[in-house]
């Protein structure tokens, strides 16, 4: 039964676009890379490490690309003994995502994106009712109040005492 939010895919479909958003991932992290000092031998910048390790994941991703497309599908034998049970030649499948993970990723998204303009307690405050509303047998309201509480909290704990600089948003008073 498949899942509500899940793609089921072929096994080599499945291999060929994790390797692609990895390929992606790691060229994105090797253009950032990059731009950044790497010093000398003697001294190495900031970049050398964030440089190195988007370089090893880059030829990690080409490699798993290149496999995924060479490497034939593997037989199944138990589907060649018996031709009434043969599904076409087709290879395995694989599942891919759920609707709770599409979820958890879309509101982290968000969460980075609109940080700078709503602010830590309103962002955090809709992340966790987000993650709250779906994860849990709480209602809307109950939700909404834990969130409140989460955010108040981790504000709190973040800010207060350990002095880190989160940004206010729309709560900003001028």
């Amino acid at each position: 039964m498949k899942p509500p939010g899940a793609i089921i895919v072929s096994m080599r479909r499945g291999e060929l676009g994790v390797a692609l958003v990895l390929l992606a991932v790691s060229a994105g992290a090797l253009a950032v890379a990059t731009g950044m000092p790497t010093g000398t031998v003697a001294e190495p910048g900031p970049g050398v490490f964030p440089l190195g390790i988007s370089a090893c994941l880059l030829a990690v991703s080409l490699g798993l690309v290149v496999r995924a497309l060479l490497i034939a599908p593997p037989v199944d034998l138990s589907a060649a003994a018996s031709p009434a049970t043969d599904s076409g030649g087709d290879e395995s499948e694989v599942q891919i995502g759920h609707r709770l993970i599409w979820i958890s990723l879309a509101s982290l998204a968000l969460f980075g994106l609109l940080l700078d303009t709503l602010g830590f307690p309103v962002c955090a405050a809709l992340f966790m009712a987000t993650l709250l509303r779906s994860f849990s047998t709480l209602g809307s309201l109950r939700s909404l109040l834990g969130a409140i509480a989460a955010a108040a909290i981790s504000w709190f704990f973040f800010v207060q005492l350990l002095g880190v600089n989160l940004p206010l948003g729309i709560l900003q008073m001028n």
